[in-house]
């Protein structure tokens, strides 16, 4: 897809992103090719799934048990599909998504059905935030934006989001307990109640997000850092997340 990146740096890793249409074939190939892009040889993993149905990798062989098997994260939107992958052990969570930013503002045009959209997601503005280079005047990108930089969050967590009217596990995580904020020239996210007990379980650090437009597509990507062990001596530092 012209104008998106094929790769993005976050917490100092190296993440790649494969673009893919429609086609039976379309999402294992890019599969493929990003585990290749990684050095890695994509015939020593296999495609598993979480209890709430994130993909993840694990490796066919035992005896490549000291090759780490590389996180991966898809989404899909109309007719555009992508893959981020990376391989790192400093990373416990990878999540992507990307939206159009015209269906979106579509969806929640009515002045009554934005308001709900935004109380759902405990958000009550919607910028301006400057997203990369770009200084966002239209509304629909300050929407896309706290949709999914909010969907890519809670992707890495393996979770998702629960949407409501059915949408999304019971197990989800719910719009409202993931805010965004934009400051030092990057969003961050503020996570509250289970989102914030599934970091704690997961023990990350911080959560990095990365977000890029081009023409009518968002573009979020998210990464959970590992917390370091700390000697038994040494104090830990409390750090939000």
């Amino acid at each position: 897809m012209a104008g998106l990146p094929l790769e993005v740096e976050l917490a100092g890793i190296r993440v790649v992103l494969e673009y893919f249409g429609k086609g039976d074939s379309a999402r294992p190939r890019a599969l493929r090719q990003a585990i290749e892009r990684l050095s890695l040889d994509s015939a020593m993993f296999s495609q598993t799934r979480t209890p709430w149905g994130q993909p993840r990798l694990r490796r066919k062989n035992a005896r490549t048990a000291t090759v780490r098997a590389p996180l991966i994260s898809f989404a899909d939107e109309r007719d555009l599909g992508v893959l981020a992958a990376l391989s790192s052990a400093r990373i416990v969570g990878l999540g992507v998504d990307i939206v159009d930013t015209h269906r979106l503002l579509q969806t929640v045009s009515a002045p009554c059905r934005l308001r709900r959209f935004l109380s759902r997601m405990g958000q009550h503005g919607t910028g301006p935030y400057p997203l990369a280079d770009l200084s966002l005047t239209d509304s629909r990108h300050h929407i896309a934006a706290l949709f999914s930089g909010r969907e890519a969050v809670a992707k890495a967590m393996g979770t998702g989001l629960r949407l409501g009217l059915g949408m999304g596990h019971a197990r989800s995580i719910p719009m409202s307990e993931i805010q965004l904020r934009f400051a030092s020239g990057r969003f961050q996210a503020e996570l509250h109640g289970s989102a914030r007990q599934r970091m704690s379980t997961l023990r990350v650090e911080k959560v990095e997000l990365s977000m890029a437009l081009a023409d009518d597509y968002l573009l979020a990507v998210a990464v959970l850092v590992r917390r370091e062990r700390r000697n038994p001596d040494t104090s830990p530092a409390v750090v939000p997340v």
